[in-house]
């Protein structure tokens, strides 16, 4: 830690890592070392700290692509699950996949790109499941799969091969049917998707302030 430059990326992902390197750094400075440790966290997200934040200026606000992006017509949509207090989680957890599928089908017919937020790797399959399942024609080539569970090795396919997955990440691309990327967390951060739908479970402000900001 001697004399070392700490940057930590999408910091809002690991808190304790970076109490810990506050930690450190405070360790340095109190022993009045000559060539302490200094950390910058990186997030869009941040939980707060005593360090300043890179903040939109009047200048930025009056760039043109800035000012659009700002100025776009956003809508929110919430939809219930119904549930009893006395039902068990995992049938709740259930219903709400249920819902999310069903969502995400209503947008089949429009040659839309619809991106399916989910919290764990599994109620991500669970989706990615049901809606291979259910569209009326082969789901190959208009459905993928995203999660953190995904090796190096595939990840890096999907970005070379995957029609769905390059589909996402090309604004300008043409599609012929609607097409579903399903994704946990490993879709809310460090990625650019181009979207024109999002349909997600609702879950901690700073993951949905993520997902809506891909």
């Amino acid at each position: 830690g001697q004399d070392s430059f700490i940057v930590h990326d999408e910091a809002h992902l690991t808190p304790a890592f970076s109490d810990l390197l506050r930690q450190l750094a405070d360790v340095q400075r109190q022993a009045g070392e000559p060539k302490q440790v200094r950390v910058m966290e990186l997030s869009a997200t941040s939980r707060g700290g005593e360090d300043p934040f890179l903040r939109l200026e009047r200048e930025d606000e009056n760039d043109e692509v800035v000012r659009e992006r700002l100025d776009a017509t956003k809508r929110l949509h919430l939809h219930g699950v119904e549930a009893s207090p006395q039902e068990k989680r995992a049938n709740i957890v259930k219903k709400t996949l249920e819902k999310l599928v069903e969502l995400s089908l209503s947008h089949r017919d429009e040659q839309a790109k619809v991106l399916v937020y989910t919290r764990s790797p599994e109620d991500a399959q669970e989706v990615y499941r049901l809606l291979k399942s259910r569209l009326e024609k082969p789901a190959e080539g208009h459905t993928t799969l995203l999660t953190g569970t995904i090796r190096g090795y595939e990840r890096e396919k999907l970005v070379r091969e995957d029609p769905v997955y390059k589909a996402f990440l090309d604004p300008d691309v043409h599609i012929s049917r609607t097409m579903y990327l399903v994704s946990t967390s490993a879709g809310e951060v460090g990625i650019d998707i181009d979207a024109d739908h999002m349909v997600c479970d609702l879950t901690t402000l700073d993951s949905m302030i993520q997902r809506l900001g891909r």
